[in-house]
């Protein structure tokens, strides 16, 4: 009997299902996820993604990354689909990776209309591509000051070269909206 694959660049592989086309062999990711992986390792260097957890062999973290000082930061995907409902799940499995040393702060890049679960998540409006996804994660890395400061000017280069405008409208944090238009404003002004 033959399988049939999702072919959307949001669809979720679950139950060991590997697509041959999309998934790279990976069954855990979206390829909207392996899309914000890539544009998050161009800015904050390697990164690793799809990283087991000691104490529970089933789960893993999408993403992880060095930050201020060697900080582990773990970095989860939640799309609206998939985690909707969720809320309580998602928060114990954050909450899960602290104390194994797996990351020291856990990250969630929220879909609207899924709500933060914690003060380190951000959130993204509807419809954002990977581009849009990863800048709002940076930008909040950058408030919440879990990234050295030479990653403000990485990001500030990286919306110059980027081929996607941000609408600030997708980024639901304030001060991350703020720092969005502080560093869009300081590349108008260079042009």
């Amino acid at each position: 009997m033959a399988r049939i694959y999702s072919y959307s660049r949001r669809g979720r592989y679950v139950r060991g299902d590997v697509c041959p086309h999309c998934s790279d062999g990976e069954p855990r990711s979206s390829g909207l996820e392996r899309d914000i992986f890539t544009v998050l390792q161009l800015v904050l260097g390697r990164g690793e993604r799809d990283v087991p957890i000691p104490t529970d062999h089933r789960t893993r973290l999408d993403m992880r990354f060095r930050g201020r000082g060697g900080l582990l930061i773990g970095i989860e995907y939640d799309g609206a689909y998939w985690h909707s409902g969720r809320e309580d799940a998602d928060l114990r499995k954050a909450y899960r990776l602290l104390p194994t040393g797996t990351a020291a702060v856990v990250v969630r890049i929220r879909e609207s209309p899924l709500r933060p679960t914690a003060y380190e998540d951000v959130c993204v409006g509807t419809g954002a591509g990977p581009v849009v996804f990863a800048i709002a994660a940076l930008l909040h890395l950058i408030h919440i000051r879990a990234v050295d400061d030479d990653v403000e000017t990485r990001v500030a280069a990286f919306l110059a070269a980027a081929a996607v405008k941000v609408d600030r409208r997708q980024i639901r944090c304030g001060r991350c909206r703020s720092m969005l238009r502080h560093l869009t404003l300081n590349l108008d002004r260079r042009v």
